[in-house]
């Protein structure tokens, strides 16, 4: 199986790794990548392709990260990356699942100078929402009023859970 990694990467394609995430310099806009279990020297990570991937920050340090992959003619360069999870004393987390719901929830309150607010859960956690899946969506800032009842679909996110898909 590495063989086989290291071979399609070597011809070119873009090809899916695991990675060990080193202490980062937050002054730096980039890191390198230690690849795990592939022979080949480390991955270029730029912030822009975490944001491109819906990851806000650096992961922390020892985290393990699956990307794609590319090498190009200064070395390997991830453009993606898929997950990752955060070790903790040298134990993984279980995954988590991809999405959740729909489950009704109720506006805890929504901001829309801001374009975001927050949906409260029936076991009092919080799920972030952005104006940009209200408006994929249908709905009008106008039905955002506190306390009111939506059909809400979510995902993990860095920081707790956010909408993906909100109906009325």
């Amino acid at each position: 199986m590495v063989q086989d990694i290291s071979a399609l990467y070597e011809s070119g394609a873009q090809v899916e790794m695991k990675a060990r995430m080193p202490l980062h310099d937050s002054a730096r806009e980039y890191t390198f990548l230690g690849p795990l279990n592939v022979n080949i020297p480390d991955i270029l990570l730029h912030k822009d392709v975490l944001t491109e991937s819906g990851i806000l920050a650096f992961p922390p340090a020892r985290s393990v990260l699956s990307c794609m992959v590319e090498k190009t003619a200064r070395g390997p360069r991830a453009t993606k990356v898929l997950r990752f999870v955060r070790e903790a004393a040298g134990v993984e987390p279980p995954p988590k699942k991809p999405s959740f719901g729909p489950e009704v929830m109720t506006l805890k309150g929504y901001r829309p100078s801001r374009g975001f607010g927050f949906f409260t859960r029936e076991d009092g956690t919080d799920v972030f929402v952005h104006i940009t899946v209200l408006e994929r969506c249908g709905i009008a800032c106008e039905a955002m009023v506190e306390g009111a009842e939506f059909n809400v679909t979510y995902e993990p996110s860095v920081d707790g859970f956010r909408a993906t898909k909100v109906e009325r």
